[in-house]
């Protein structure tokens, strides 16, 4: 009998030594074959590149299975000393550890468990989901047909309740013009920083006042840039704000709102909500077979960031986010909590051999 903990964390641990990071293409082609020469002694394994972000896709046999389990391999930056994974007490240390090495060793055990019994499971890894996920899952969607899919990343909870829907992404980038002057004559100029403030203080008056926890539409004023020496007034300057919106937000309504602002906007980015129908029978099949694990109500839960779920939403293919539980990704600390493996891991075997 599998020891899945153990197997899991050893996994894991090989992993996180992977400077896996946007930073690192040649680390990032490592780590993918490395996940790949330990999946085709289990399956078939395809490999892709998009735009030099390379992927892959595990199965079976079958060109497009029933069933997807989804991860990425690619993590934030972090210094050297986070890439040295380190087990203490009932945690696994390191960068990536939860977000989400951590869950793509869950899913390659379960891939080899699995491979006697050949059910309809494919696995996918891909290498860009920390900048967006468009040359990963953006693509592999297109190419895969599939009921179901299963982000194995963090859960937000120790219960390990099920992500069912997050909110959709607009950038906007907002660029003014003015006029140069020196700085000790501001009259003689136009200062275009003074421009973008008053512009985005315009949109910004558009939301609600920040409630902390809210599922209402938010603005934040990502990046700013301008000027070129404190004695000159500025004659350009641009930002880029990052709105989080919810079945309630009308992108073309709110554009056409802010359209006679003094700057010009420039549309960065524009992804969907990931949303679900909460009766979806994979998705009430995936609760029944938590709460077996967990012994307690498993919630259908809604998050605030992004994940490559929405590529799936957009084809209209069911899919949800639900993985092992940790804390501090993206930051120092970041620890994958080993007690929550095996129900993890257990929870998911179940679902796949029960569609």
């Amino acid at each position: 009998m599998t020891d899945v903990k153990k197997e899991v964390t050893a996994l894991a641990k090989q992993l996180i030594e992977f400077k896996s990071t946007k930073e690192n293409p040649t680390e990032l082609k490592k780590c993918l074959n490395f996940c790949a020469d330990y999946l085709k002694r289990y399956g078939k394994v395809k490999k892709f590149e998009f735009k030099g972000k390379p992927s892959l896709v595990a199965t079976y046999g079958k060109t497009s299975p029933d069933i997807f389990l989804v991860g990425h391999l690619d993590v934030v930056e972090a210094p050297d000393k986070q890439f040295e994974p380190k087990v203490k007490g009932k945690k696994l240390f390191g960068r990536g550890a939860i977000d989400m090495k951590g869950g793509d060793a869950i899913m390659m055990v379960l891939f080899k468990e699995l491979a006697k019994l050949k059910p309809s499971l494919g696995i996918m890894l891909t290498t860009d989901e920390e900048i967006g996920g468009f040359n990963g899952v953006g693509e592999l969607v297109k190419k895969y047909e599939s009921k179901f899919a299963i982000a194995v990343e963090p859960s937000l909870t120790k219960d390990l309740d099920i992500v069912v829907k997050h909110k959709g992404t607009l950038w906007l980038k907002l660029k003014a013009k003015g006029k140069a002057a020196h700085g000790s004559m501001p009259w003689l100029g136009i200062n275009a920083i003074d421009k973008l403030i008053i512009a985005y203080e315009q949109i910004r008056d558009k939301f609600h006042e920040l409630v902390p926890n809210t599922w209402a539409p938010t603005i934040n004023l990502g990046q700013i840039s301008g000027g070129e020496a404190p004695n000159k007034v500025p004659d350009y300057a641009e930002a880029i704000v990052d709105i989080r919106w919810n079945e309630k937000f009308d992108k073309e309504r709110f554009l056409n709102e802010i359209k006679n602002v003094d700057v010009v906007i420039e549309v960065v980015e524009y992804s969907p909500m990931l949303s679900n129908d909460d009766d979806n029978q994979y998705i009430k099949l995936l609760q029944t077979c938590v709460e077996k694990q967990m012994r307690k109500k498993c919630e259908l839960i809604k998050e605030y960031g992004a994940t490559d779920m929405r590529f799936y939403s957009e084809k209209g293919i069911p899919a949800v986010s639900f993985g092992p539980y940790g804390e501090h990704y993206h930051a120092l600390g970041e620890y994958l909590d080993l007690n929550s493996i095996k129900n993890t891991y257990n929870s998911l075997k179940e679902f796949v051999l029960s569609c």
